[in-house]
């Protein structure tokens, strides 16, 4: 039987999705590198003021798998957010060449990058070039030995491995179905882990609307979550 799970659990799991889609883009997807090599931000403006061509692989290291993630899960598709947070990426490497030092080191860096990604999702849904939704694989064991030990602290039995992938399944259709105004803020907020100021400022909302919508997302993926288990029970 599907068992019913608590909001407190079901924080915990959007915990565990957010680290295993963190460490499948790592492991997976872009290869980027040792992330413990990543600065500070105002360390890395200091740099960048001081030669910004030269040190823009630093914000590449230390912000492209959250861009990833953030822009794959509005569009749902790996190439697509591939292509456009290299074009994000591109943007803002011309943008900063362009700009003084003192601009520079006055730069609220990582909510400005998450802006032009997206904008960029934006721009490429409207043009119509969202394509079939695709959704990151548990198939890999690395990644399903991680999601185990994030959960349960052990290997889980072939019940629970199974259990366990339905609920990562679940819960990432119904994160999906949420309307934008909730599950921006949530993905921002919850997965990529930005504050609700920065997420404000991305969606050029004030912070009090950003805070309630992610909050009310939160909800309503509580209640979504809910109902699947209801449905789950009616059908066992």
């Amino acid at each position: 039987m599907f068992v019913s799970r608590s909001l407190g659990d079901h924080l915990l799991w959007i915990a565990a999705y957010r680290r295993l889609f963190k460490h499948f883009l790592r492991k997976s997807l872009l290869g980027l590198g040792d992330e413990s090599m990543c600065l500070c931000e105002q360390d890395l403006l200091v740099l960048l003021a001081e030669d910004s061509e030269r040190y823009f692989d630093m914000v590449v290291t230390t912000y492209q798998q959250k861009l990833f993630a953030f822009v794959f899960l509005k569009v749902c598709h790996r190439q697509d957010a591939e292509d456009i947070v290299q074009e994000a990426l591109i943007h803002a490497f011309y943008w900063l060449k362009s700009r003084s030092s003192h601009e520079i080191k006055q730069m609220n860096l990582r909510p400005w990058l998450f802006k032009i990604a997206y904008h960029g999702a934006l721009n490429h849904l409207t043009r119509g070039g969202k394509r079939s939704s695709q959704l990151v694989s548990l198939d890999c064991s690395e990644e399903r030995a991680f999601l185990e030990s994030v959960v349960c602290g052990r290997y889980a039995s072939p019940e629970k491995e199974l259990e366990e992938q339905e609920v990562y399944h679940e819960l990432y259709i119904c994160i999906q179905q949420l309307p934008d105004h909730y599950r921006l803020p949530l993905l921002l907020h919850y997965i990529v882990g930005l504050s609700y100021r920065e997420v404000a400022e991305i969606l050029q909302q004030p912070f009090n609307t950003a805070k309630s919508n992610g909050r009310r997302g939160l909800e309503k993926l509580q209640k979504m979550l809910q109902q699947t288990d209801g449905m789950r029970k009616e059908e066992d």
